[in-house]
């Protein structure tokens, strides 16, 4: 909707105000769409973002990053957000396209993930 949110977590509205979170820590935009507090994008259907790029779909079912979808109830692995794009091999982990089979690493630095998101890399 044109909302930016800003480096110290406040978000500012098209028309140039600044949105008041609510109860929860959630902000709701002016176009349906809730930005949650983990992170997450909820779009007015129901449909969520998650930010370890799955989706999660109003009957519960999940598209994963690898492309492939779990059924309702499917719990999702946590990643360290933000950054969570960069690398990191502590005990043995590596950078987000080597963790998620079939995702791709970009010239650019963004990673192409198997479900069609493209994450942008940080900074």
């Amino acid at each position: 909707d044109g909302s930016v949110k800003l480096p110290d977590g406040r978000l500012v509205l098209p028309d140039g105000t600044f949105a008041k979170p609510r109860p929860d820590g959630a902000y709701a935009l002016t176009d349906g769409t809730v930005l949650l507090p983990d992170g997450g994008i909820q779009r007015a259907d129901g449909t969520i973002l998650t930010p370890d790029g799955s989706v999660i779909h109003p009957d519960g079912s999940v598209l994963l990053p690898d492309g492939t979808t779990a059924k309702a109830g499917h719990v999702l692995p946590s990643y360290a957000l933000p950054g969570f794009t960069k690398g990191a091999r502590e005990g043995g982990v590596g950078e987000l396209h080597e963790r998620i089979p079939g995702a791709v690493k970009l010239e650019d630095g963004s990673i192409s993930l198997p479900n069609g998101m493209v994450v942008l890399p940080d900074g």
